[in-house]
């Protein structure tokens, strides 16, 4: 009994994909905040605003994994290849998910609460 196939590694890949870009969006959102009322965002948030479509190919490369894995387990008697392919998509999910509410949904939020934990701008 397969209890993880190639449709599920392709639903988790998307998943993944929307969180890089949820993550991406509120990181953005959170400078645009922090600039409108003259705030220093901090520097992980810069990071992931600039940098953060680069953690795209992190599930790109998961979900072509998990297909070839998957196809190479159907041809054979591995059983176990499904498991590792969830516990894999899963942790991987979940430090995407720490890293954006880290980095991008934490700060955003302090910001539109009144700018706890963050500096005053120089020269803003």
């Amino acid at each position: 009994m397969e209890y993880f196939t190639l449709r599920n590694a392709a639903i988790a890949g998307l998943v993944q994909t929307g969180i890089v870009v949820a993550g991406v969006l509120a990181a953005g959102a959170c400078l645009k905040w922090s600039a409108t009322i003259g705030l220093t965002p901090p520097p992980r948030t810069v990071l992931v605003a600039e940098y953060g479509f680069l953690a795209l190919a992190l599930p790109l490369a998961w979900a072509s994994a998990a297909v070839v894995a998957l196809r190479r387990a159907d041809h054979g008697d591995f059983e176990a290849t499904g498991v590792v392919v969830f516990f894999t998509g899963g942790g991987l999910t979940l430090g995407l998910l720490a890293v954006a509410g880290h980095a991008a949904f934490g700060p955003l939020f302090r910001t539109i609460a009144g700018g706890c934990g963050m500096t005053l701008g120089v020269g803003t």
